[in-house]
């Protein structure tokens, strides 16, 4: 099971345009440290955006080389504590108000003020 459910064209996520998404991976899914590791071990910046696009738009997991030791499952446990996730996606705007739907939800552009 990828991260997130894959994000298609029909997406209303994709009719968003001049909007900052900062993504903070957490773990919902007994697999989700292992395809997290995965992003996070690539080389460089540029590879780890790959294979987050991957996940998110294709399903498809890049697996992590088995020499890298990367850890950011739990650090972002500890930050995510205080605010009360219970699934994913939980997405906080900038004024606290928290939203925890699915992307494709017209309730979802409402939440980013999108028309």
């Amino acid at each position: 099971m990828p991260l997130l459910p894959p994000i298609t064209s029909a997406s209303p996520l994709t009719q968003c345009k001049r909007r900052t998404v900062n993504v903070i991976g957490y773990p919902i899914y007994e697999a989700s440290p292992k395809q997290m590791r995965g992003i996070w071990c690539q080389a460089d910046e540029d590879s780890r955006h790959q294979a987050f696009d991957k996940a998110m738009l294709q399903g498809e997991m890049t697996p992590a080389s088995a020499s890298c030791t990367v850890d950011h499952v739990t650090p972002n446990r500890e930050k995510a504590a205080g605010l009360a996730v219970m699934a994913t996606p939980a997405i906080y705007r900038e004024d606290g108000v928290l939203y925890q739907a699915s992307f494709e939800s017209p309730e979802f552009l409402e939440f980013l003020g999108v028309e």
